[in-house]
């Protein structure tokens, strides 16, 4: 039987969560890169470890071992202010979910879905009033996971960096009042 925890990620947690980043880059850079990630490019250890230093990284564990990952923070993309989000809430009762990861040895078994409705829950408890993300435009298993959960679709932009072509990411809210 699984036992699934979810917690905030603390310094010791970092090499497993690094692994996985690892492992994630290099199936999807050897299969179809849907998220458009890269080894050693990102996300990488400095990206977890940024994330365990702010106390923003959330860690999800099977029987004991990580299997994934999500950092969440009230951070949105300069790029966000080209979306119409429908609502003029402030940063902080936005909640943001960055580098959603999972192991690919668990794909396809409901993780990133517990990883979602714990982001709602853990916002709800901040009295945050609505979820944002993006993911890049190809990423359809995500694009298909997040529209079934309840995220709407704002808009398209680009995001501030030059390894990814093309450089387009669909925008996600979903209002939680």
């Amino acid at each position: 039987m699984e036992n699934y925890t979810i917690t905030l990620g603390i310094n010791s947690d970092l090499y497993e969560v690094s692994k996985i980043y690892e492992e994630a880059s290099t199936y999807f850079e050897d299969k179809e890169n849907y998220p458009c990630w890269f080894k050693d490019i990102y996300p990488i250890k400095e990206t977890a470890e940024k994330a365990i230093n702010n106390k923003e990284l959330y860690i999800i564990k099977e029987n004991g071992s990580i299997i994934g990952s999500v950092i969440l923070n009230h951070v949105q993309s300069i790029s966000y202010k080209n979306i119409d989000w429908k609502n003029n809430f402030t940063n902080n009762e936005i909640l943001v979910i960055h580098t959603l990861c999972i192991s690919p040895s668990v794909f396809g078994k409901g993780i990133a879905t517990k990883l979602i409705n714990f982001t709602e829950e853990l916002a709800k408890n901040k009295n945050c009033k609505a979820i944002r993300f993006d993911t890049h435009t190809n990423n359809s298993p995500a694009i298909k996971l997040y529209s079934k959960l309840g995220y709407e679709i704002m808009g398209e932009i680009s995001l501030e960096i030059d390894f990814v072509t093309p450089n387009q990411f669909k925008c996600f809210q979903k209002i939680l009042l």
